[in-house]
């Protein structure tokens, strides 16, 4: 299955609409937060099946903060990360997946592309498509889940 991620789109319906022409072939796709609503926006006009989290940019009460989602037999945890402190550190997170018995960890937050595999746990956060941070460009990733994780960051 190919998954297509992205968040920290801030409205930003024109990257969203140029992200989603890079990701034309996925399967499902998965929004990191800020904007939540930018989730609903692509369900609407690509017809495509869309995972979305509150980030701390949404408003109270507009969507969950995390969630646990299975995709052939890999649990995977989304979140935005403002509530693990990932601007800070990653440990925080780490810990929530290992507890929570995760192969993949999908996070926003920071405006920065990111990956690594720690203990066989990936975690990911595909960048910024609106507002890249740290000398970043803007970008996203698609996530390839068969036996193995397959993850690559795709520039806008």
């Amino acid at each position: 299955m190919l998954i297509g991620v992205l968040g920290d789109s801030h409205h930003q319906e024109k990257l969203i609409d140029k992200c989603i022409r890079k990701l034309n072939k996925v399967n499902i796709i998965i929004h990191t937060g800020d904007m939540i609503s930018d989730a609903q926006y692509i369900t609407r006009k690509y017809n495509i099946p869309v995972i979305g989290v509150a980030g701390n940019c949404d408003d109270y009460g507009a969507g969950n903060e995390e969630i646990i989602y299975n995709i052939n037999s890999h649990k995977i945890l989304v979140c935005h990360g403002h509530n693990y402190g990932v601007k800070h550190s990653l440990e925080n997170l780490y810990n929530r997946g290992k507890e929570a018995g995760v192969s993949l960890v999908i996070f926003g937050h920071t405006h920065v592309p990111y990956y690594e595999n720690r203990n066989n746990i990936h975690i990911l956060n595909p960048g910024s498509i609106a507002f890249p941070r740290g000398f970043s460009c803007r970008c996203c990733a698609v996530v390839e889940i068969d036996e193995i994780i397959t993850i690559k960051h795709v520039e806008l």
